[in-house]
């Protein structure tokens, strides 16, 4: 029998608790984060919030979505409605919000200078219909005056669904109480007045004070509200409702891009009251007070560990991606996650983990960080050319077609082909019908 001994050298990564837990920060979106920042500090005694939380409508928005109302004397209709015709339209063909609106400004009257801010804030919309971004930074990121901006933003709230466009639930509900005419109604008086939580609530003899109307009349105001849909853009979700915020803003200012990084977490900090639980309590108080000390540093430091990843990365895209930072999306340039990596310094799936289910507010809108990794599909004079580069070149030539003469599929080819951009016809027509954008003849008819 021969016995031999051999040794072996094994590297392995050892998954540590501390290790897990800021894997599991740096992936999630804001949103997300800031939902689970808020089940910690509640566990957690250390943690606490220098500054209150928001308040939530949620309650009031399921009221709203109730049959009936609270107060039970509001008049109901004798026959049920139909839905709008973009309410059966969305259903029928399985349109997204974003899709439904951008058929909508192509068939407008609303003037081709205003149609990119337009689609900069349709862009920025969220699930509900509502938008993510404020006035001011709108301004910011367009570089344009803030005239033209507001005109655009009108032209966004003109279209269907009424309430799309909204900075919140408030302005919501007034967009379509305007839309009714109803501007000067008992119901808008009480979004004016910042009742809603008062409804919400149930609270009718406040509102009937702070209204000074009698309840009748309040009735008549709620059955209003009844009719009004809290989340216009719900109608268009294939799937459950996600709200987005952005995680990354990114603005111009001058020549160069500011890239700052959402913190939820912001005015989350460590309590200093267990200095006194430890001196007022004996071996037991004073381990459980360091465990949980513990726990608030290792997340506080994974908090911190996540912004400076996203900072470095968005710095980066700024860099690589210039040319749709300057001039849109058809400047978009091939990259790939793993050249990410490289630059970070990291392995390519801690550059996948920072990307997944996170946006970024952009000049040109409100993006998935995923869409600033597209893969090359057209080489153009020596350089790769992503196909998102490509469509929007497709849009740019439409918005450009002369009156009344539009261009076909065939001619957008070979335009294209000059342009040394090597493409099919059967390729133009599926970019342009992945747009949404109309065929020729369709067009030409509208």
């Amino acid at each position: 029998m021969n016995l031999q001994l051999s040794t072996q050298l094994k590297q392995q990564l050892t998954l540590t608790p501390a290790l897990c837990q800021s894997l599991a920060v740096l992936q999630m979106a804001a949103l997300e984060l800031e939902q689970n920042l808020q089940q910690q500090a509640e566990e957690n005694p250390l943690l606490e919030w220098e500054e209150g939380a928001p308040p939530d409508y949620e309650a009031l928005a399921r009221y709203l979505d109730t049959p009936g109302t609270a107060a039970g004397t509001a008049p109901a209709g004798d026959d049920e409605e139909m839905p709008p015709p973009w309410e059966r339209a969305a259903a029928e063909q399985a349109q997204t919000l974003g899709a439904f609106l951008e058929k909508q400004l192509v068939e407008s009257g609303c003037p081709q200078e205003l149609k990119p801010l337009v689609r900069f804030f349709i862009g920025c919309l969220d699930e509900r219909g509502y938008l993510t971004v404020s006035m001011e930074e709108a301004i910011a990121c367009l570089e344009r005056d803030a005239e033209e901006v507001q005109a655009a933003l009108f032209w966004l709230q003109s279209l269907e669904p009424a309430g799309v466009g909204a900075f919140g639930l408030e302005h919501c509900l007034l967009l379509q109480l305007q839309r009714q005419g109803a501007g000067e109604s008992l119901a808008a008086k009480l979004v004016e007045k910042g009742l809603l939580d008062d409804v919400a609530q149930g609270r009718w003899k406040r509102l009937t004070q702070a209204l000074a109307c009698t309840q009748e009349e309040l009735d008549e105001a709620l059955h209003c509200l009844r009719s009004l849909d809290p989340r216009p853009g719900r109608a268009f979700a294939t799937e459950e409702t996600v709200y987005v915020l952005p995680d990354v803003r990114i603005e111009r200012q001058g020549d160069e891009f500011r890239v700052e990084v959402a913190m939820p977490w912001k005015g989350l900090t460590i309590s200093q009251e267990y200095r006194k639980m430890v001196s007022g309590g004996g071996a037991a108080v004073k381990e459980f007070v360091q465990g949980r000390l513990n726990a608030a540093l290792q997340l506080l430091k994974s908090l911190d560990q996540r912004r400076q990843t996203l900072q470095t990365l968005a710095e980066i895209l700024v860099q690589r991606q210039e040319g749709f930072f300057l001039r849109g999306r058809r400047h978009m340039k091939p990259l790939s996650m793993r050249q990410m990596a490289d630059e970070l310094g990291v392995h390519e799936s801690t550059v996948s983990r920072t990307v997944a289910g996170k946006y970024a507010l952009t000049p040109h809108g409100l993006l998935p960080l995923r869409d600033f990794f597209p893969a090359a599909a057209f080489a153009v004079g020596g350089e790769n050319v992503a196909a998102d580069g490509v469509k929007e070149r497709i849009r740019a030539l439409i918005q450009e077609e002369p009156q009344g003469e539009p261009l076909s599929d065939q001619k957008l080819c070979e335009m294209l082909s000059e342009e040394g951009i090597p493409i099919s016809r059967r390729t133009v027509a599926k970019y342009r019908e992945e747009m949404h954008i109309p065929s020729s003849s369709k067009r030409k008819r509208g």
